[in-house]
């Protein structure tokens, strides 16, 4: 309480200054009139010996004023009179002030905004208790390639883990829902019994899973989330108990989850139905996800031996159908799973948007600097009635704070349109962008870069502009004196740094646009054209057997190839693009040796039109055929990548190989070669994929996409499409219904966002580099206007005026585009990971930036140099 007390005691005492004042003022009095007295005694004449006292004390304004300070007033008042006196220089002076609080306003903002989805991405705790404690267990065989678990990896996980960890499984998928007006596809998470108590969450009413639910044979349940509860049984506590049917299996609802629960893998699914597993009777497939939490006094590194050791007891009894030496499990923490690499992406726009700010500071440092070059003379007259050049620097630095004030809350209102635009030109697959929002850790972030800002343009201006010499000021500054040596040097620094900060942000900008225009260019492998993609999840209860599953999809292909506009259909277990399932394999010419790895490659199960309704051209031997059934030799169809990296020197056309690790399998047999289709995204290096008849294949058979090329518009086919399903099985519905269009352009999603912003964040960049070196030769052209009338009249031409000040604009402009060059080529290295096809020391976009830079330098130089051309000599020489 003690600070509070003496700021209460200088409060009051500026409510009581004219006392305090008159007090010092008495007090003073008296002790002039002793030493007047004691003067008189000395033999001094009266005038005289008041004259000598007086002269004792020194400057009397000054001592009331320490002596005012003394008494508890003078701080708090000294301030709020440089606080009003810096209102009236900032009102004084509107278009600087303008100009300033805009500039720190949009650099603020922009920081903001960014910083607010790094915070609710990056920075924020997951929802959970102890989300640190919160991990994804995956099966690894290489640095680069993770995958799931099977059903055999979660039971012996659950079985030999649980003194280290909770065990949960889960899957995520849609799922028909009956019972209603219409069918409709529900996104739904299947998921083992300890799932909610792993995440530690509760529900909002009814319970989640208990001990034994998730064993075959017991009753099925579900937990709802509450958008479903809300829509569907309207908020009502009666929906505990009631029955859903879902795939046709009817479940029970027993708990509704709170409105803020998240699943594990972003977003929040509608239903929650238990994962009830079978005993496997082979490994794999490996399509389960789970998700740990390590138990409390357990260390990383006993977890890690833990899991070498369940991997040690289980590997060997499942090697007839898995054999893989290199895999095992790795333990990865949940919020790195969230992130994925939009940890990069934001911080290195949070990075150029720093860049940013930092040059927006230099520029109104630069503003100050000229600013109160203008008031010397107001600065050196003050000095002279006493103020101090501490005192000085405090009045100054007060007019900064307060740009720092107006430009912070310009950027936290600007923050706010920021977010929604940031939001909105965002990728759909960054995850948790539905709690980025303006929050304590926002407000704070603003408040610190309107801090820096300050602390960047504020102290250099002010500790720079309070010149130690008041002589020359008061001896006549006008247009014409020359400027400090040491603020002129400062003004140097700052345009340098401006450019050596402005570098390393064009050169990123123009290597993500150079990587863009080399993604754009990539050749998918097949025509998106007209092509409409819908996925048919069957229902495992009514498709309980596979041939139900293959007959549904060989009638519904033949009533959609006779729908008029239609030009082929065909199914597929995985779409082009967005990836899906991988297989291992085994050649039968280079089988894998014992204990070594084998080879994986994309696999996927496709109907026989697949190639020709995609366009994906054959390159030798044939395509899959009707006649490859499922009592036939099974066959597949490779890529030529594949092709390429497997058989160099051989024809494939005739190999054999088995897939999936298992050995009592038949060899299938390779019947052709077709072009490489971009699978796993634009920018995936290896195309090696596998393509089986969906009827030899059926592990999938409920999950098959629909793709159909039609003549028109592909949405316009939706209707005929669920019509047809409609009559074949009332119950379903389509699901996740996309053009191909739109999936090539979401595939480009990630880059578009990084280019778009950092081309916006470069762009304002250079504009503040420009502004910065055109503002410098503007204000030397004014400084140096006798100079320039001398030379005029002493026969110098323009082209001697303009040399003279485009070549001091350009050396400044040159040093900071060599130091922005050095700090390039060490920055960019962090934008390896996010470029395709370009390196991050690629020399035609370096060479590119600095030609841009250095041309808009000259540009910026030669408009001020022009107007130097102009001075009438006899003008210059008599304003000054």
């Amino acid at each position: 309480m003690e600070w509070f007390n003496i700021a209460l005691a200088r409060l009051r005492a500026i409510w009581r200054r004219d006392r305090v004042i008159n007090d010092i003022n008495e007090e003073m009095r008296l002790h002039v009139e002793m030493e007047t007295q004691t003067n008189i005694d000395r033999g001094m004449r009266p005038a005289e010996a008041y004259g000598a006292a007086l002269r004792s004390f020194g400057n009397m304004g000054r001592i009331r004023d320490i002596a005012y300070e003394i008494r508890g007033g003078g701080m708090i008042e000294t301030l709020l009179q440089d606080t009003r006196y810096g209102w009236r220089m900032l009102l004084k002076h509107p278009g600087f002030t303008f100009v300033a609080v805009l500039t720190l306003g949009l650099s603020i903002g922009a920081n903001t905004a960014i910083f607010s989805v790094v915070n609710g991405v990056l920075l924020k705790p997951l929802p959970y208790p102890e989300p640190e404690r919160l991990e994804r267990v995956f099966l690894q065989n290489s640095p680069t390639n993770r995958f799931g678990l099977s059903v055999a990896d979660v039971q012996a996980l659950e079985k030999n883990y649980q003194q280290t960890a909770l065990v949960a499984a889960f899957r995520s998928q849609n799922i028909t829902l009956t019972g209603g007006e219409v069918p409709e596809q529900i996104p739904c998470t299947f998921a083992t019994g300890p799932f909610f108590k792993t995440l530690g969450v509760a529900p909002m009413l009814g319970r989640t899973f208990l001990p034994g639910e998730d064993r075959p044979g017991t009753d099925r349940v579900v937990v709802i989330s509450h958008d479903f509860w809300q829509r569907r049984f309207a908020a009502s506590p009666a929906a505990i108990g009631q029955h859903l049917t879902l795939d046709g299996v009817s479940y029970t609802i027993i708990g509704v989850m709170p409105p803020d629960f998240m699943s594990p893998e972003g977003g929040v699914p509608e239903l929650w139905p238990i994962l009830q597993l079978e005993t496997p009777k082979r490994r794999g497939p490996f399509y389960l996800r789970v998700i740990t939490r390590r138990n409390a006094g357990v260390s990383e590194q006993h977890e890690r031996e833990a899991l070498l050791r369940v991997a040690r007891e289980l590997f060997p009894q499942w090697s007839s159908s898995f054999t893989d030496a290199n895999a095992t499990y790795v333990a990865v923490p949940l919020k790195q799973v969230f992130t994925k690499d939009f940890g990069t992406t934001l911080f290195v726009l949070l990075g150029a948007v720093g860049c940013v700010l930092l040059i927006a500071s230099v520029n109104v440092a630069n503003l100050l600097l000229a600013k109160t070059t203008a008031r010397q003379q107001e600065i050196a007259i003050r000095a002279a009635l006493g103020a101090g050049r501490l005192r000085l620097v405090r009045q100054l630095l007060t007019e900064s704070i307060l740009l720092a004030v107006l430009g912070g809350a310009t950027g936290l209102l600007l923050a706010v349109w920021g977010v929604h635009l940031l939001l909105a030109l965002g990728p759909n697959n960054i995850p948790r962008l539905d709690e980025v929002k303006i929050d304590g850790w926002v407000l704070g972030f603003a408040a610190l870069s309107a801090l820096f800002s300050c602390l960047v343009f504020g102290l250099p201006a002010s500790l720079y502009s309070v010149s130690p010499n008041l002589g020359d000021p008061l001896k006549g500054g006008g247009r014409g004196s020359s400027e400090v040596p040491g603020r002129r040097r400062l003004r140097d620094l700052l345009v340098v740094s401006e450019f050596a900060l402005a570098l390393p942000l064009l050169v990123g900008a123009g290597l993500m646009i150079h990587s863009f225009l080399k993604l754009q260019q990539v050749n998918p492998g097949f025509d998106p054209d007209h092509l409409l993609t819908v996925q048919l999840p069957l229902p495992a209860l009514k498709y309980s057997r596979t041939e139900q599953a293959v007959n549904f999809h060989k009638e519904l292909l033949r009533r959609i190839e006779t729908l008029p506009g239609v030009k082929s259909a065909s199914i597929s277990t995985n779409l082009p693009l967005v990836g899906g399932e991988t297989n291992n394999f085994n050649l039968e010419i280079r089988p894998t040796p014992p204990g070594e790895s084998e080879t994986v490659a994309e696999f996927m199960a496709v109907s026989p039109e697949y190639f020709r309704t995609l366009g994906v051209p054959l390159l030798k031997g044939r395509y899959l055929s009707e006649q490859d059934t499922a009592d036939a030799q099974p066959v597949m169809v490779i890529s030529q990548a594949m092709a390429r990296r497997y058989f160099p020197t051989e024809d494939p056309i005739g190999m054999r190989l088995k897939t999936g690790g298992c050995r009592e399998c038949d060899w299938t047999t390779i019947v052709g070669v077709v072009g490489d289709v971009k699978n796993e995204g634009l920018s995936a290096e290896d195309d090696s994929a596998m393509y089986c008849p969906f009827v030899q294949e059926p592990s999938n058979i409920r999950m098959m996409t629909l793709i159909v090329r039609a003549e028109v518009d592909p949405t316009n086919m939706v209707p005929a499409v669920r019509r047809e399903v409609n009559s074949i099985d009332p119950d379903l519905a389509l699901a996740d219904i996309k053009t191909m269009d739109r999936l090539v352009s979401a595939s480009l999603g990630p880059s578009r966002y990084r280019v778009v912003l950092l081309g916006i964040f470069a762009t304002a960049a250079l504009l503040l580099a420009a502004i910065g070196i055109y503002g410098v030769s503007a204000y030397a052209v004014s400084q140096r206007t006798h100079e320039i009338g001398i030379r005029i009249a002493l026969g110098a031409q323009k082209r001697d005026i303009l040399r003279l000040v485009v070549g001091q604009g350009m050396i400044l402009s040159l040093i900071g585009v060599a130091l922005g060059v050095a700090a390039s080529v060490a920055l960019t290295r962090s934008l390896s990971s996010l470029l395709y096809g370009v390196s991050s020391t690629d020399p035609v976009t370096f060479v590119a930036v600095v030609l841009l830079l250095i041309g808009v330098a000259l540009l910026a130089c030669y408009v001020p140099a022009r107007r130097a051309t102009n001075i009438d000599p006899m003008i210059a020489l008599r304003n000054e």
